[in-house]
This record gives structure tokens, sequence and C-alpha cells, in this order.
């Protein structure tokens, strides 16, 4: 995927600019609903809201604020005559509006403006009608229009149904622009009376404050360049949660390939119960309780209303089934890569680690939500996790959502005994009984991922028992408190992964096409659990070192997707996402105090 590409949002959906200027995808009114604009599937025929110079120029993107400490975007040109910007921003949780503030800061720029929407992911093309202050573009057979407004006149290409502009600014001249959605009376008149500085300060006031470059701050590190990552994390965080439900979802894209014209492509604008253990703790380490309990909220209410053997791995932000997948023929896919999906068929699969989750969930919310004694939820608990007893010896389908026939995945045992014993732990500290059979299902469980989980002709934990494909999914062995990084056998597979697995300065997930065909470079998430099991093990230095690379191969704007191709840097797989930031918060937080540790007896001599 190219970069960098900027991300606006308004706790509902996101829209993501190119650093030409251009508006290449947004999904209205909520992020895993259709595409209003989606040129970043078909540059051709997808759709585009594109504000930049009328002749050549050069490009950057960064964010407003302290430290950019905001989600208002600024897109900067240099052109022969002057220099200009655009400014894109969405006010907060108000109907989906996204504002587009273009102006010459020095010099004189001539400007042009093209807006072609293109809805149902570029399926539905709208009748265009002139307005008093722009156009307004209604799509056959939907209740539902979108509106462009300006200061600036916009005239109707009547060729090519878009909205178009053409004015020349000079310094300190600017123009305000606005895309909205609705059936009723839109807000964007009004909002084009007004600047970005609400923004900016709406989110300079959410995010988290702390001692700035304190080496045992408790919620970020002191390395200038993890702070700033850990902040940006943070804000893609926000912009991935629905402020209304509290759901997160994995990515606000779809179909990006994790190899060029590669063919595994998937649609992540989904919530994955196995993402909300991680993200519930990264919400509450950065202290932002208020987002915790909404997370939690919407878990408790979904498993409330579900029986423990109907939990699938994902839904829908508001709690429903996600839908059935099927192919888009509308759209070319990004950079020619077909097929283009949406929906998702692994939401219906059995994932072992999605019950574990949400037992995991239950534990990571105690110390936000603590359950009451009277608490029906206790009972769902119990139900959940006796089901989770029962089902263990069962093959699954795996934590990377793998299609062919279930196997025993290591990783998904690891999770299920976690939750088992999460589950233990809660009852206890509650002084409720413990069922008995639960703290034996754990043992024969665990001594079960001893015995066939590793392969002692080659001293490494396997993707699957009786297998010898290498996956990075074994360090959760050590991760998980399962075994201790000062074991042989955890030592052992950590070495055996670095030598086979390891990219560059980062790590791949697997090393055979056999987990995913079509996955090339560096997986991210991979790499964070590296980094964490190097600090585990007393590697603190190591470990770190492999943060700076990181960061070193995050794009410009400081986002993650699911991969990076170390040869080209670019980023690989859907983009943003969510679970690489929320364990990076985590990831740089505990290697800086192991660093901090390290640091002191050197100090002290």
């Amino acid at each position: 995927m190219p970069g960098p590409y900027g991300l606006i949002g308004n706790g509902t959906t996101v829209g993501i600019i190119s650093p030409r200027g251009s508006l290449d995808w947004l999904c209205a009114p909520d992020l895993d609903f259709p595409s209003h604009f989606s040129s970043l599937l078909d540059e051709r025929s997808g759709g585009r809201f594109s504000i930049r110079p009328s002749g050549p120029f050069e490009s950057s993107q960064a964010y407003l604020g302290r430290e950019g400490r905001s989600a208002v975007l600024e897109t900067r040109f240099s052109t022969a005559s002057g220099r200009g910007r655009v400014v894109d921003w969405m006010p907060w949780q108000t109907s989906p509006v996204v504002m587009r503030q273009v102006e010459t800061l020095e010099g004189s720029i001539p400007w042009e403006l093209f807006c072609l929407p293109r809805f149902q992911y570029g399926q539905i093309s709208a009748n265009p009608q002139l307005t008093a202050r722009g156009i307004c573009f209604r799509p056959p057979g939907l209740s539902e229009h979108g509106r462009l407004n300006g200061t600036q006149e916009i005239r109707l290409d009547s060729m090519l149904g878009a909205g178009v502009s053409r004015f020349v600014l000079s310094t300190g001249e600017l123009r305000r622009f606005s895309w909205s959605w609705g059936r009723n009376g839109m807000r964007s008149d009004e909002l084009l009376d007004q600047d970005f500085s609400a923004c900016i300060q709406e989110w300079e006031d959410w995010l988290h404050r702390c001692p700035e470059f304190v080496e045992d701050s408790s919620c970020c590190p002191a390395d200038p360049a993890w702070r700033a990552m850990t902040l940006r994390s943070e804000i893609v965080l926000r912009l991935l949660t629905h402020s209304g439900t509290g759901a997160v979802i994995e990515s606000p894209t779809t179909s990006i390939p994790c190899v060029e014209h590669g063919t595994q492509n998937w649609d992540h604008r989904y919530s994955w119960l196995r993402h909300i253990p991680d993200t519930l703790l990264a919400w509450i380490q950065l202290g932002h309780e208020p987002e915790a309990r909404r997370l939690w909220c919407w878990v408790a209410d979904l498993v409330m209303g579900t029986p423990a053997q109907e939990l699938l791995p994902a839904y829908g932000l508001d709690g429903s089934l996600v839908p059935d997948e099927h192919e888009l023929h509308a759209l070319r896919g990004h950079e020619g890569a077909r097929p283009v999906r949406v929906g998702n068929v692994s939401a219906r699969q059995f994932q072992l680690d999605s019950l574990a989750s949400v037992i995991l969930s239950f534990e990571a919310a105690s110390s936000i939500a603590p359950l009451s004694p009277e608490s029906p939820l206790w009972k769902k608990l119990e139900e959940i996790t006796q089901l989770a007893a029962q089902l263990w010896r069962r093959p699954d389908h795996g934590i990377w959502d793998l299609r062919f026939r279930p196997e025993h995945y290591l990783a998904s045992k690891v999770s299920c005994w976690r939750g088992l014993e999460a589950a233990i732990r809660l009852l206890r500290q509650s002084g409720r009984a413990v069922p008995q059979r639960w703290p034996e299902e754990s043992r024969k469980l665990r001594e079960t991922i001893l015995r066939e989980g590793f392969r002692h002709d080659r001293q490494v934990y396997t993707q699957a028992f009786g297998e010898d494909e290498l996956d990075s999914s074994a360090l959760l062995v050590g991760l998980s408190g399962l075994r201790d990084w000062t074991d042989p056998d955890m030592l052992s597979t950590l070495i055996l992964l670095e030598a086979e697995l390891r990219e560059g300065p980062l790590l791949r997930r697997n090393k055979s096409s056999h987990a995913s065909p079509d996955f090339e470079g560096a997986h991210l998430l991979s790499t964070l659990w590296w980094c964490n099991s190097l600090a585990d093990a007393g590697r603190t230095e190591e470990a770190a070192e492999v943060l700076h690379e990181l960061v070193g191969l995050s794009d410009p704007l400081g986002f993650f997707g699911e991969g990076i191709d170390t040869a080209t840097g670019r980023a690989i797989g859907n983009f943003p996402s969510m679970r690489v930031h929320g364990v990076a918060i985590s990831t740089f937080r505990k290697v800086a105090r192991a660093s901090a540790r390290l640091r002191a007896p050197r100090r002290a001599a």
C-alpha cells in the first residue's frame, strides 16, 4: 500500500486521504457500511473527492496540534508559484461530515476541486442536483443522499456527473468545503463558518497526559520517538472505535493485499473478539476508563444475548452478524489486486480462542467494572468457561482465520488455557466456588500443550500439534505464562524462530506458505510479540533495538498496517491495524521500563 495515507474520523467512521489531497476512502454513516468514495480500491471508477493545485506540485502530510496531538490532517503543497495546504478534519460525534479547508500560504496558486461519489462500493452513480451552495448527490434506490457544499462556487460537470471548481488563491486566502450524508438537513452550512481549531482542541483535551520525558512514567516511555508512536497508536484506537457502541474494528479498509497482486484480500472492518482484551488493557493503561467501560459494555451485552455455544469470532459494530462474504466485481482492486471482498466468512468459523478472549475480557475489565455478587454475568462467565473446558480437545481454524480444514493449533490451545486460568482466578478472588472440573481441565490442557506442541527433534514449539511448521504464535507459550522464558524449550524456540523467521530487523509470521500463501514481508504483530519475548527473556537491549527499527520503518504519519515489505518499506495489508497499535502501546511501555531498570544499576555504579 503506497503511503503515507492520512486518517480523519468522527467516532463513527474514518476518511482516508492520499498525499495528493484526495479523499480516497469513506464509508458512511459507519465504518462497516458501504463506501461513498473508494478510489483506494479502483483509481479510475471508485470515486474520489480531490482538492489540489492545478499544475505540478510536491506534497507532504502531517497532523496539526502540539506534537501532532490530533487527527486534523494537513497536506502541504509546494508549486512553482507558491506554497499552500489543504486541512482535513471531521467534527467529533456529528453526523458524517468531512471538512476541507484549502488555503495559499505564500504566493499565488491555482486550485482545482473534483468530487465524484460512487456509492455502494462503486456500484451506484448518483443523480446530482445543484443547490444554493453546492451539489446534492441522490443515489437511486437509497433514501439518504450526499451533499457537497463550499464557500467557493461549485459547478456541475453534467457529462461526468461530478462537482468541479477551479479558483486562484493568493497569500492568506482560503476556502472551505464539506461532504455530508443523511436524510435531513445538513449541518455543513453552519460548519463552513468554523475552522479546525475546535477539533484540534477536542483531540488535545481527550488525549492522555503524563509527565514529559520521565523514565518511570506510568503510561509513556521516555524515548521521544516511542512516545510519539504511543500517541499515534492512542489516536488510532479512538479512530477505530465506534463512539456509540464502544466496539473496535481491526481496520477501516478491505481487500488491501499483503503481496503485490495477491488474492488473499480480506474485509477487516469488523470487531474480532480476540482483539478485545488487548484493547481493554490499552485503554486502561492510558487512563481512558470511559472508552474501556463502553467496550466492556459492548462485550457484556453481546454475551448476555448470545448462548455460549453460539458465540462467533467476529461481529458488526452494533453486535450484529458479519455479512456473508462476497466479491465486488465493480472495483478493480487496490493496484489491481483482485478480488475485492466485503463480509468475512471467517466470522462464522469455530475459533477456540474466541471463547477464551471473552473470559480474558472479564478479567481485563475487572479493575474498572467489577461485577456485583448478584450480577447475571457470573452465570454467563461460568457457562462460557464450562464450554471452553469441553471444547479445547476439538481442532479449530486458529488465530489467523485459516480457511482450510481445522487443526489443533498451538495458539488456540494456549489461549484456551489462559482463559481457564483467568476464570479460576476471577471466581477465587470474588469468593465464589470454582467448579472442580476447571482446574483439572486446565492441568490436562497444559500437559497436552507441552507434550503435543513441542517437537523434541527440533527443540521448538510448532504451529500445530504433530507438525513441524514454524509460526510466530509459538511465542505465546512464553508470553502467556504457560512456560517461563528461562526454560530450555522456550529459549530454543526463540532462537530457532529468530534464525528462520527473521525478515531484516523484524519477524515474519511463518516460514512456509501453509498458513498464509499470500503473506510476504515482516508481520508487525509477530514482531511486537518478539519484542515482548526478548524483554521477558532478559534481552532488553535487543528488544529496544527491534523497536527502534520498527519505528524507523513506520510510515511518516506513524501508522502501522498488518506488515511491512522490508525491501521497500511499504506497508502491506489492511491499514492501519488496530491490534498492532493496541499491542504497540503496551510493548513500548514494557520495553521502556525494562530499559530503565537495566540502566539504573549502571548509573548507580
